[in-house]
């Protein structure tokens, strides 16, 4: 390992420890990408997502931590990151990519004993979930999650996993006991040791919810926080993100705030979606409502935009409801 490498990647973990994502972007964007160990690499990818500057190359840092976790024979890390490639790749409409992903992370998985990784499964899996209409079912999966959650000491996870049962409060039809909860995580979203890509989940998740009920006081209260929060910290929110508040910040009369978030949002989109085939033609988030429209059940309200697209096919085929928590070794064996 070169000496400046090694002084790079010092600073980044120092930085890191901080939570200063900028100087843990210029640190170890220095350093050899093939010096880095997994972690680092992931580091790299949160603060890439903190950054919201080129999503492509932040999921090449995935891939590269998810190569790094193979070779030290980390397969709780190696899932970690199998796991999030089939949501950026489900994101992205890259289904044969993401069906590949499946594959490794069912082969990481087997005998791996409980970790976060198993915690995430079930949040991705209540994303999927939620248009089958069974919300009973994913409050009792994402309550299993925060208590495993909790035992780990994956505060964040527990936090996403908390909103994930808020939401499925409200489309059961309890309102207020619903919207409680989702002030709660939203209040815990600000902490600054919860990573930057569950931070943005959290809030175009929770914004989306109160859209979504006609609660436009409460989205516009949760968005004045995050753009505080967000500030502090050095986080840029994502294309979706920018655009749902410029949504909200219209209909409550601060036009010229909305026009510079859909800017920075029309900004972001191009430089996110223009390289991919998945772009020509209608924008991605268009065809992700337009398909999503067919699924959504007459009952059931609209739900937010990384919902929409998330829910409409995450390839964990054939799995049920993480009702135990080794749903994936189940799977497999079958």
């Amino acid at each position: 390992m070169g000496r400046d490498s090694a002084v790079l990647r010092d600073r980044a973990n120092e930085a890191l420890r901080r939570r200063d994502w900028p100087e843990v972007l210029r640190s170890l964007s220095a350093a050899d990408p093939n010096e880095l160990t997994g972690d680092e690499l992931l580091a790299l990818y949160e603060a890439e997502c903190a950054a919201e500057v080129d999503r492509h190359r932040a999921q090449s840092f995935v891939e590269l931590a998810h190569a790094a976790y193979v070779r030290d024979d980390d397969m709780e890390g190696a899932s970690w990151t199998a796991l999030q490639m089939i949501i950026i790749a489900t994101i992205n409409h890259e289904l044969d990519l993401a069906r590949a992903w499946e594959s490794s992370l069912l082969r990481t998985m087997e005998g791996l004993a409980e970790s976060k990784v198993h915690v995430y499964v079930s949040i991705a899996l209540s994303m999927r979930a939620m248009y089958d209409g069974d919300y009973d079912s994913i409050i009792a999966m994402v309550r299993e999650a925060q208590e495993l959650a909790r035992r780990l000491g994956e505060r964040d996870l527990e936090i996403w996993a908390r909103q994930r049962e808020a939401i499925a409060t409200v489309r059961s039809g309890d309102y207020e006991r619903g919207l409680e909860m989702l002030d709660e995580t939203m209040v815990g979203s600000l902490s600054i040791d919860v990573r930057p890509s569950i931070r943005g989940a959290l809030m175009c998740h929770g914004v989306s919810l109160c859209q979504d009920v006609g609660d436009l006081p409460r989205a516009a209260k949760w968005i004045e926080a995050t753009d505080r929060s967000f500030g502090a910290c050095g986080i840029n929110l994502s294309g979706e993100c920018h655009m749902h508040r410029a949504q909200v910040l219209k209909m409550r009369g601060s036009l010229a705030r909305a026009e510079v978030g859909s800017h920075q949002e029309a900004r972001s989109s191009r430089a996110i979606l223009s390289p991919r085939p998945a772009a020509r033609g209608r924008s991605t988030r268009a065809r992700s409502i337009s398909r999503a429209s067919h699924r959504r059940p007459p009952s059931s309200p609209s739900c937010g935009t990384a919902e929409r697209v998330s829910s409409q096919r995450l390839h964990i085929e054939g799995l049920p409801l993480y009702r135990c928590r080794h749903a994936f070794q189940t799977a497999a064996t079958r």
